[in-house]
C-alpha cells in the first residue's frame, strides 16, 4: 500500500482532479529508488484509477531518481556543504564518492 505524508491519500488526488475535470493526469514518482511503491504500487494504483476515470489519461513518469541530472544534484549539494575538493565517479549501475 502506498502511503503518504500528507492526511490524503494519492486516490483522493485522483477522484479531485477528475472531479475538477482534469483530462490529463501527471503523475512523477518521487523516489530515488525503483523500490516497491514505483514497481508495484503505483502502477496498481494508475490501473485501478484508469479504471474509475476512463476519460482521464493518466500518464506516469519514471522515478525522479532515474533522472540524470540526479548526480549532478548530489554533486550540488555536496559541493555546498563542503569546501575541499571531490570527485563523483560513476557507472550506469553506481556512483562512488572519494
Amino acid at each position: 500500500m502506498l502511503s503518504c505524508n500528507t492526511s490524503r491519500p494519492p486516490q483522493e488526488a485522483l477522484k479531485r482532479c477528475a472531479q475538477q475535470n482534469a483530462d490529463r493526469i501527471v503523475i512523477v514518482p518521487f523516489f530515488l529508488q525503483a523500490g516497491a511503491h514505483v514497481m508495484r504500487d503505483i502502477p496498481e494504483l494508475v490501473e485501478e484509477a484508469r479504471k474509475q476515470y476512463p476519460a482521464v489519461e493518466i500518464v506516469v513518469t519514471d522515478y525522479v531518481g532515474a533522472h540524470p541530472l540526479m548526480a549532478r544534484v548530489v554533486e550540488e549539494m555536496i559541493n555546498n556543504r563542503f569546501s575541499h575538493g571531490w570527485t563523483l565517479m560513476g557507472t550506469d549501475t553506481a556512483w562512488r564518492i572519494y
